[in-house]
């Protein structure tokens, strides 16, 4: 009940209040059995406490090859330091490791509908997730999503026409 909460304070805008339910959280059940470690570090963001994700970060290495740390990591990195050659590893690293995240941050791909009969729809994958909880963070930073589609635009396969195979 409490993470709900914290996740629908989060989703009003209501940050302070949500952190402060995300952290009592993970104090209660410190091997965060819920997830609340993912919605709590783009929540900090959005409050500009990025020196609090960078140690919970560094204190969560067990996620380091997770879609929404590496994603957390891009973003604080951007954030810190700008379009760096380091924040734009983290980046390429964040787009290797689950591509689709980035097409739903960009809004390329469309989030799930709920079904008809007001289930809640699972994710259909990590990225979705990722995207659902790190979106507004990305939008909210100055030039992040501007980054994010340069760099989605560069790190995509190239397309040939059908001449251009056929060597003709």
């Amino acid at each position: 009940a409490r993470f709900r909460l914290a996740e629908c304070l989060n989703k009003m805008g209501r940050l302070q209040e949500a952190s402060e339910h995300f952290r009592e959280l993970l104090r209660l059940d410190s091997g965060d059995s819920q997830g609340a470690r993912f919605w709590f570090w783009p929540c900090l963001l959005r409050l500009g406490k990025d020196a609090q994700v960078e140690k919970l970060l560094k204190q969560s290495k067990r996620d380091k090859d997770g879609c929404t740390w590496v994603y957390t990591r891009a973003l604080l990195t951007f954030r810190q330091k700008g379009a760096v050659p380091l924040a734009t590893r983290h980046l390429n690293q964040a787009i290797k490791n689950n591509p689709i995240c980035a097409e739903y941050l960009m809004n390329g791909k469309a989030f799930p509908k709920p079904m008809p009969d007001g289930q809640e729809l699972f994710y259909d994958d990590e990225g979705c997730y990722c995207a659902d909880v790190l979106a507004t963070a990305w939008h909210e930073t100055t030039g992040a999503a501007e980054w994010l589609d340069e760099r989605i635009g560069w790190s995509a396969e190239p397309e040939f026409d059908d001449e251009e195979e056929d060597g003709g």
